[in-house]
């Protein structure tokens, strides 16, 4: 039942009551991975004080910020680190790396995630690495604002590039709103 990602948060509450109360380990860890299981009965886990535990709470993406920062700010060398921004997809582990990661590796890692917030996109997009700025250029879930920030980059290169998305990616974007607006105008009359 803990390992069934469609099991309710209410359930897992009340295994993860009962596990904790009986230390299973196995269940915890389970119901650390659901992603059914709410911030509440996360935090409860990490109460635990399991390492185990506490790798797959950094990965569940309802485990609040707090936490997640506490468990990186615990399991900060470079392979727990490089594992994290591999493996969460939790917001606040990314944005959390981003802020304070000194590894160009690991902020590649966040930058290509899919699940990418914005929030880490604007931290990377002012990095000392032009690598890494110019990674956040050609991410997928660059924003327009964050392209525009760019344009008076001291490197030319991310200028240059900044200049040449705003004008292919975003300038297109802005013709197909247009064309919609004017659609849905001509369905309207």
């Amino acid at each position: 039942i803990a390992t069934n990602q469609n099991t309710p948060a209410s359930a897992l509450s009340y295994l993860a009551k009962k596990a904790i109360l009986h230390n299973n380990k196995n269940v915890k860890i389970a119901i650390a991975k659901n992603k059914n299981a709410s911030p509440e009965i996360l935090y409860d886990l990490w109460l635990c004080n399991d390492e185990s535990i506490d790798y797959e709470l950094a990965l569940n993406p309802n485990t609040i910020k707090d936490v997640v920062n506490s468990i990186i700010e615990n399991y900060n060398d470079y392979d727990d680190l490089y594992f994290f921004s591999r493996y969460t997809t939790n917001k606040h582990a990314l944005i959390y790396l981003a802020k304070n990661s000194n590894y160009d590796r690991i902020k590649l890692n966040v930058i290509k995630k899919k699940t990418c917030p914005v929030e880490a996109l604007q931290i990377l997009s002012k990095d000392n690495d032009v690598n890494i700025r110019f990674n956040v250029l050609i991410s997928d879930n660059v924003t327009k604002e964050i392209v525009e920030s760019m344009l008076n980059d001291e490197n030319i290169r991310i200028s240059n590039t900044a200049q040449q998305i705003l004008e292919d990616k975003f300038k297109n974007s802005n013709i197909k709103e247009s064309l919609i607006k004017q659609y849905i105008q001509l369905m309207m009359s």
